[in-house]
Order: C-alpha cells, then structure tokens, then sequence
C-alpha cells in the first residue's frame, strides 16, 4: 500500500495555498490591520507546507513524470499571477517578499522541468537552484518584518 497521496488531494491543497495568498493580497490592499495580515500569512504559509508535505511524499513513492512537472510549473505561475499587483496599483511593501520567493519558486520549477527533460545541469547549477530558494525566503522575512514594523508605525 502507497503512502503517496491521491492527485486529487493535491490538487485541493494547490487550491487551497492559492486561495489562501489571494486573501492575503486583498487583505494587503484593503488595508488589513497587522494583526489580521500576520494571521493570514500563517495560514497561507501552513497551507504551502501542507502542499510540499503531499509533494514530497509523492515523489518519494514515485518520481514526478513529465505531466506533473508541468502541472507544478504551471501552478508556480499563478502564484506569481496571484501575488502582482492589481491594474493601476503600486506593489505592496506586505506582497514584496512573498512576490520574489514565488518567482524563485517558479524558477526552480522550470530549473527542474529542463532538467529532467534532459538540460545540463552541473553541481554548481544545482547549488545556485538551492541558495536561490533559500536566498528568497531570507529576503521575503525581511521584506516581511520591514513592512509590517513599518505598517505598525504608521497606526499609532
């Protein structure tokens, strides 16, 4: 019996993440109390844990074919869609970070899918895959910490 979980179920939880980061940047651009975008950036990021969680478990029971690195490359994408800014409307200092570390994510993705259709790739590419995702979520932290301590000034 595989512990690998059912497409579907990844599916949902794809869907759920997504959701998730469209109520964070409508909350980001309703003006959201600190308080209230902090919660929902937990949940959001829970919910991005789950999905790597259920995509890690399925690629150890099997490795991901060629549908399933696309079906990722894709998903990646709209995150990125979901996370830019509205027509007419500056980027929000809250959506920054969260912005690069998806486009770092949909890098690694297209990095994966070449790969495994055949690109070269050496060591030190692989290395710069890694420090790139681990480089992002740095500077989404900080990203984070600057707008939300910010944010907190300019309520009192």
């Amino acid at each position: 019996m595989s512990a690998a979980p059912l497409p579907g179920v990844v599916a949902v939880a794809r869907r759920r993440a997504l959701l998730g980061e469209a109520d964070l940047v409508h909350l980001a651009y309703a003006g959201a109390d600190v308080a209230t975008l902090t919660a929902a950036r937990v949940l959001v990021d829970e919910r991005f844990a789950t999905l790597a969680g259920l995509e890690a478990a399925a690629d150890a029971d099997r490795p991901p074919d060629r549908q399933v690195l696309i079906d990722r490359l894709l998903y990646a994408r709209e995150r990125v869609k979901a996370l830019v800014a509205p027509p007419e409307r500056p980027a929000h200092p809250i959506l920054l970070g969260r912005t690069q570390l998806a486009v770092a994510d949909a890098a690694h993705q297209l990095f994966v899918f070449l790969v495994s259709a055949g690109a070269p790739a050496d060591e030190e590419m692989v290395e710069l895959d890694a420090d790139q995702a681990r480089i992002s979520s740095e500077i989404d932290q900080s990203l984070w910490d600057e707008a939300i301590a910010a944010a907190g000034d300019s309520d009192e």
